[in-house]
């Protein structure tokens, strides 16, 4: 006979209880704040779930079915032939009659369920919401450092960190890397305030090789992304404004037997003052000195005063060049959002003169022609990647460049070619941002056919990455080292377009998975794969001295493939040393430009919160042991420490299998702290039956 329901005034229990508190299996007090997290300090994150509570009103057909169905998701992960599908409005959810298909539907209902309601959800379609949401990685509304509301796409670095923070938490629960108050807000750097007052008509003193070292790191860090100087400006970019009408020498044409050499009589600046504060402001923007920064914050102003003085009325191409400049600024000083907005006035200014239309190119002379076309280049290049990172909407939708790209392409100058491979490989990267995270096309033939494009690129490329033998224009190490950056930049965009393709996939199979035999189908494979080359060619880089310290897109990129490795070795609990090494390599990175960067200093914080969280998990599994058969009854540490006597002489002997320590670089934030809790822990390593050479099976042990 039933129990008669006890009357709410006599309930003993609360009917629902918080995340934090069914998470920690503790006796929530049914209100938000809850006692207990108000004893731990989480009063702004308690919120109640009202999740289902167990399968009391479950039938047994209904739970082995489930189960039948997780075991046939986890076969066919193993496969390689998932196909997950998910569908915006949620209506219905099916399942298909093909043993290796699995059919996933988001849940219709945002809202939270009555509890009478939540008894009666069965298991398989709560599994199956937690896994929709995981793989679909849902956009968001972020706050603004001004407390406003902004969107960020599923395709967004920061969408994939919540889901990510879900994976940690159902595992440890609530921690530092999973809970905190930054949570909820997209990081946005305050607008500098003006050091003194600064005038129009205020010109900066620079001497001549700090102008040249200035522009040496503008060409440096935008290199491969965007091109829109040619020779001619280079050359005016060398001299002040006055000294070019003046007669005063380039320093790049003195004559070594006069010291000096005059500009042509009938030669006039044809490019602006604007522009050329704008690419000072840039390079000096590669200097943690305060006076680079100061001289950094004049010329943007300067040059920003200028490009609004005309209230944006007549369009020419100048304030292309202008916003594109302004843009790419702004991505080096943490202001994404107006980033963001200046590249699309960037866009509509390049749309309104026709920069996009091929009939602009015909009445043009050659020369002419490959000015334009590297500037609605570079327009669309850093419009589609900017718009990618942030997983919004690019500018340039609906538009087409494959034939000025094909009119650039047999340019002589290296630095087109590199550009060419850019906005190939970003335009892919939109078409798998709008496949993938915005229509929500998660299955496996598209991911698949998105993996041939990448690779169809990479076969096509028109300067092989791994050629040796550079052009004979470059003679000298900063030319060298101009070249070594537009490879790495073409590079990691390539590494990255292949994890936002295949990162669904990667999800989805460790989800379905746990513990350390883990065994990701080959696209979740080329996820890890292809975020490990990312890091591992950034670290190098970085060894190397060819990275400056405002690497604006390159820092967005290793924090990305930075996640991907760190819940990797989270999930797999066991040490991988190569993905732990990448995933040490990305903070590295991330480190080196913290010095300059806002955004980099944040990014390196929460995949240092992650680190911690993965020695806790494994710290955790270590000392619960793997066998059902025992447990550990004693442990010396609990006898406290021992006497420095009985401690001299028995220094810890290193494994003669252990890595030298000795030739890896020790970071703030190493992998190799031995005994003290780190990522690499050798007295942690736990190896599978395959890597040991006894039969067990022929002992017959059991």
């Amino acid at each position: 006979m039933p129990r008669p329901k006890v009357p709410e005034s006599q309930r003993q229990r609360a009917a629902e209880a918080c995340r934090f508190c069914r998470e920690a299996k503790k006796k929530c007090s049914g209100t938000a704040p809850c006692n207990q997290c108000v004893r731990r300090g989480l009063e702004p994150d308690c919120r109640m779930t009202y999740l289902p509570r167990g399968s009391r009103t479950k039938k047994p057909s209904t739970t082995r079915a489930s189960n039948a169905g997780g075991r046939r998701s986890r076969a066919s992960l193993e496969h390689g032939s998932i196909t997950v599908s998910t569908n915006p409005l949620g209506l219905s959810k099916t399942r298909s009659r093909r043993h290796d298909d699995i059919e996933i539907e988001q849940s219709p209902n945002p809202f939270p369920m009555s509890p009478s309601l939540s008894q009666q959800e069965s298991e398989e379609t709560k599994d199956s919401r937690a896994e929709s949401s995981l793989l679909a990685n849902p956009s968001r509304l972020l706050r603004s450092v001004h407390g406003e509301q902004v969107f960020v796409g599923g395709a967004a670095a920061i969408s994939f960190l919540q889901t990510v923070r879900q994976v940690v938490v159902r595992q440890i629960g609530p921690s530092p890397f999973s809970h905190n108050d930054g949570m909820e807000t997209m990081l946005e750097a305050e607008s500098p305030e003006a050091r003194r007052s600064i005038s129009s008509e205020e010109a900066v003193d620079l001497g001549d090789q700090r102008r040249i070292d200035y522009l040496n790191c503008y060409y440096t860090i935008t290199e491969g992304l965007i091109n829109i100087l040619d020779s001619d400006d280079q050359k005016e970019l060398l001299c002040p404004t006055d000294s070019i009408s003046a007669g005063v020498a380039s320093p790049v044409e003195a004559d070594h037997s006069t010291g000096k050499v005059a500009w042509p009589s009938e030669h006039s600046p044809h490019l602006s003052d604007a522009i050329r504060d704008m690419v000072m402001a840039i390079g000096a923007q590669c200097s943690s000195a305060l006076e680079a920064q100061d001289h950094s914050f004049t010329f943007f102003r300067k040059a920003q005063r200028q490009a609004f003085s005309g209230l944006l009325e007549d369009p020419d191409l100048d304030m292309v060049r202008l916003f594109l400049l302004m843009a790419f600024y702004m991505l080096g000083n943490c202001r994404r959002n107006t980033a963001y907005m200046y590249t699309s006035i960037a866009v509509r200014a390049a749309i309104a003169l026709g920069l996009h239309s091929q009939t602009m190119y015909t009445c043009e002379p050659k020369s002419h022609q490959c000015g334009l076309s590297r500037v609605w280049v570079s327009v669309r290049i850093l419009d589609k990647l900017v718009s990618s990172l942030l997983g919004r909407p690019a500018a340039t939708a609906g538009t087409e460049a494959r034939r000025l790209v094909g009119d650039l392409a047999p340019d002589c100058n290296y630095g087109s070619k590199y550009l060419v491979a850019t906005c190939e490989i970003v335009e892919i990267i939109n078409d798998i941002n709008n496949t993938l995270y915005h229509g929500k096309d998660i299955t496996v033939p598209v991911v698949e056919q998105l993996l041939v494009n990448i690779d169809g690129w990479k076969r096509d490329l028109l300067m092989p990455l791994e050629c040796a033998e550079q052009p004979e224009v470059l003679r000298g190490s900063v030319e060298a080292n101009r070249v070594a950056v537009a490879k790495i930049h073409v590079s990691c965009l390539y590494y990255f377009s292949v994890t936002l393709a295949t990162r669904p996939i990667f999800i989805s199979s460790l989800n379905s998975q746990a513990g350390n035999k883990i065994h990701h189908p080959p696209l979740a494979a080329a996820c890890i794969e292809a975020a490990v080359y990312l890091a591992q060619t950034c670290a190098d880089a970085l060894k190397a001295g060819l990275l400056e310290r405002s690497m604006c897109i390159l820092k967005a990129l290793v924090f990305s493939a930075g996640l991907i490795l760190g819940v990797e070795c989270f999930a797999k609990v066991s040490t991988d040393l190569e993905t732990d090494k990448a995933f040490q390599g990305a903070m590295n990175v991330l480190n080196f430009l913290a010095g300059q960067s806002p955004q980099a200093a944040h990014y390196l914080e929460i995949l240092t919160s992650l680190a911690t969280a993965i020695a806790e998990r494994r710290s955790k599994s270590h000392n619960v042991g793997s066998s059902r058969y025992v447990s550990r009854l004693f442990n010396i540490e609990s006898l406290g420490s021992v006497s420095g006597n009985n401690q001299e002489g028995c220094a810890e002997v290193e494994p003669s299998w252990a890595p030298n320590r000795a030739v890896i670089e020790q970071g703030p934030f190493d992998v190799w702290p031995g005994a003290d809790g780190g990522l690499l822990n050798w007295s942690e390593l736990q190896f599978d039956d395959s890597d040991l050479h006894i039969d067990w099976q022929s002992l017959s042990v059991f």
